[in-house]
Parts: C-alpha cells; structure tokens; sequence
C-alpha cells in the first residue's frame, strides 16, 4: 500500500477498508489454501486494518454530520449554550479524525 494513501480522502481510505474486508472473508472462506501460521497473521492485520480505518471513517463522517447541522441551523438557531456545546463536539470530531489519521501509516505498513 502506497504510504501517501494514510493522508489521502477519506473516502479512498473508506473503499480500501471495503477492499479489505473482502480479502478478509476470501481468506476465511478459503481455509486451508494458504498455510495457517500465515494466513492467521493476514487475518490479524488485515482485521486490525479495518478497524483503524472504520474508526478514522466513524470520526469523518461524525465531524461532517455536526458541520453540516450548524449549517442548517444556521446563526440564532440555536441557544448560545448549545451552540457552543456544537463546537465543542465538532472540535473533538477533528481531533479525533487527526488522531485516527496519525496512526493509520503503521496500519496500512
């Protein structure tokens, strides 16, 4: 896996998370075609894979979901209390996202 891909679109993170689920059932489905101890080990890291990138995804699209309800909300419409518990949450949608991203170049090695 080409290393730049840890800081491209989250999208393309997303489609290599759905191609390597597909590897991973292939594999689970054809036991015995590869010998175990490796196949064990392929399955361990390709699981761990999908995680990070399920993780990184669930952070995109939680940041994205909050933007665009400030948006629709727009100025006034929310109670300055709760305004700022909006920013609060997308702050942290970011820097979760930011943190996912961070260790995403020893998972995709």
């Amino acid at each position: 896996i080409h290393p730049g891909l840890a800081e491209g679109p989250v999208a393309d993170l997303h489609a290599v998370r759905i191609q390597a689920k597909k590897l991973r059932y292939l594999l689970e489905c054809a036991k015995g075609l590869v010998a175990p101890k490796r196949e064990a080990g392929a399955l361990a890291t390709l699981k761990r894979l999908q995680e990070r990138l399920g993780a990184l995804n669930d952070a995109a699209v939680q940041g994205e979901t909050l933007e665009r309800l400030g948006r629709e909300l727009g100025a006034g419409g929310l109670t300055p209390t709760a305004e700022f518990w909006l920013g609060r949450l997308t702050e942290r949608a970011h820097a979760r996202l930011a943190a996912e991203r961070a260790l995403l170049p020893d998972a995709l090695a």
